[in-house]
């Protein structure tokens, strides 16, 4: 029997920062879903944007969930990778925003937002079979190290997108939790098209930002 396989891609808008010299701040907006169904992959946005910080300093933790559901009848396998926008610079905004994803106890990626350890190549975030539901966890915490009056990273804007990728399968014999096997700083596993029998499809779907980050030197 040949094995159907539809690949969706999404761009989603999940976190936006504005930084300035200040006290530290915690902000945790609504949470966000993430839908798979037969028409492929959708994001649904809370009421602001998945992760938002106004006037963070370093030190700074923001949590937030992502939920998945899958509303499908049939498995999605899940990838997700990140696309540098901006150029890479000497005092780089994204060295200094440390991202964490996690499953329960798994970690699925721990490193720089920008992704550059591990998650520039797809990391698999696990199958979701019909009907359930599951929550991943982020963390992105401003490097503490850095020192609030350090005129280095004010006035500073990066941008990196997050794209979901996600395959569906006529086989439901996997397993329905995220894997780990990529360990603390994601991995490369990124989807397999070219098997014989299968039908591919690709969805592009919102043009939005993932990351939009800013510093600004305090008002006087």
């Amino acid at each position: 029997m040949k094995i159907f396989l539809k690949i969706f891609i999404v761009a989603v808008s999940l976190l936006s920062i504005i930084t300035t010299q200040g006290d530290a701040l915690e902000k945790s907006p609504p949470n966000v879903v993430l839908e798979g169904n037969a028409k492929g992959i959708i994001y649904l946005p809370g009421d602001e944007a998945f992760l938002l910080g106004e006037n963070i300093a370093p030190g700074d933790k923001i949590t937030r969930t992502l939920e998945i559901k899958n509303k499908y009848d049939k498995s999605y396998q899940l990838y997700l990778r990140a696309e540098r926008v901006t150029p890479e610079e000497k005092y780089d905004l994204m060295k200094v925003i440390n991202l964490k994803i996690t499953y329960k106890d798994d970690v699925l990626y721990e490193g720089p937002v920008s992704g550059e350890d591990g998650m520039v190549e797809s990391i698999d975030l696990g199958t979701y079979k019909p009907d359930t539901e599951q929550n991943l966890v982020a963390t992105v915490e401003f490097d503490p190290s850095i020192s609030k009056s350090n005129p280095s990273y004010w006035n500073k804007y990066a941008q990196v997108d997050w794209i979901f990728t996600a395959q569906a399968k006529e086989d439901d014999s996997t397993v329905d939790k995220p894997s780990n096997d990529t360990g603390s700083s994601g991995g490369s596993n990124s989807p397999q098209t070219g098997d014989s029998g299968m039908l591919t499809y690709a969805i592009l779907g919102g043009a939005s930002v993932v990351v939009l980050c800013k510093l600004r030197k305090k008002g006087k």
